[in-house]
């Protein structure tokens, strides 16, 4: 299980950036605020270690 994600020059993130998880996590903020953002880099992650196909597009949205 995943205990923390750092996030360093993603999108939104330029600094690094810490969210610590657990098994139960709620995402809750104003427009803007990167809630996003960090589902977007679970589902990079996720695809990254599925599926080794660099040509295989992930995310439609530079980040």
């Amino acid at each position: 299980m995943l205990t923390q994600i750092k996030l360093t020059n993603f999108k939104c993130f330029k600094e690094e950036t810490t969210f610590p998880l657990s098994q139960l996590n709620l995402l809750t903020g104003i427009n803007g605020q990167g809630k996003s953002t960090l589902l977007h880099s679970l589902l990079l992650m996720r695809q990254s270690i599925e599926h080794n196909d660099r040509s295989m597009q992930i995310l439609n949205k530079p980040f």
